[in-house]
């Protein structure tokens, strides 16, 4: 896109509309970068009629990727020596039943969910940790939870809906307390109609460049 600009300059070409190329900082994460600039957007400083964010997809114009929430879970039981686990509350095992619950419900929730380009949403538990000492029965353990929303959904919704559903496996869990934590991360999914005139138009000015582009396509890699 640097280049794209810098190729106008050099050729004393001016475009039909302005242009304003965005380098924006922290753009993984915590979006510091780009919200100043939708600040300034809503202050009514600078206003935008379309946006092209820029990514190494070959020129395939991507109307639609999923989002992303991330939330840890804590279980807590008590410690007790293994030579007598009965006297305490291993809350390791506990969580492998935390994690078959979670997996069985994302297998008959999820996959009605599609999303025509996105797909369906996920849930990954993508770390683990438990334990203090190999002799001493576990009396905490934490997973931390990727789930990814198709466009649409309501990365709180997302949420609220696994807090729910632990918070009633808890009363079968004897001995235990669940801890769901609120989300350390939001990343929202972003979809446009395939048929808006600005994806048009984007199609047809990479077909002019890169013919047999499959065009219109979603992001395989959504979002970190």
């Amino acid at each position: 896109m640097l280049v794209a600009v810098e190729t106008l300059v050099k050729h004393g070409k001016t475009p039909p509309v302005s242009i304003h190329l965005a380098a924006v900082v922290d753009e993984e994460t915590s979006y510091k970068g780009v919200s100043f600039l939708t600040d300034s957007i809503q202050k009514g400083t600078i206003n935008y009629t379309a946006a092209i964010v820029g990514e190494p997809t070959n020129l395939d114009i991507i109307v639609a990727h999923k989002g992303v929430v991330r939330f840890y879970i804590d279980l807590h039981g008590s410690a007790a020596h293994t030579s007598m686990p009965e006297k305490g509350v291993n809350v390791i095992e506990h969580m492998a039943e935390v994690i078959i619950h979670l997996k069985k419900f994302a297998e008959n929730s999820y996959p009605q969910r599609t999303h025509p380009l996105a797909g369906a949403p996920t849930l990954c538990v993508t770390k683990i940790e438990g334990g203090v000492a190999p002799n001493t029965v576990a009396e905490h353990c934490r997973i931390t939870i990727d789930r990814r929303t198709a466009p649409g959904e309501d990365p709180m919704f997302a949420w609220k809906e696994i807090y729910n559903l632990l918070k009633v496996l808890e009363k079968d869990i004897f001995g235990s307390s669940i801890t769901v934590h609120k989300p350390f991360l939001i990343d929202y999914s972003m979809e446009i109609e395939p048929d808006h005139p600005f994806v048009l138009q984007l199609v047809a000015a990479s077909n002019r460049y890169a013919n047999n582009r499959r065009g219109i396509d979603t992001a395989v890699m959504p979002v970190n």
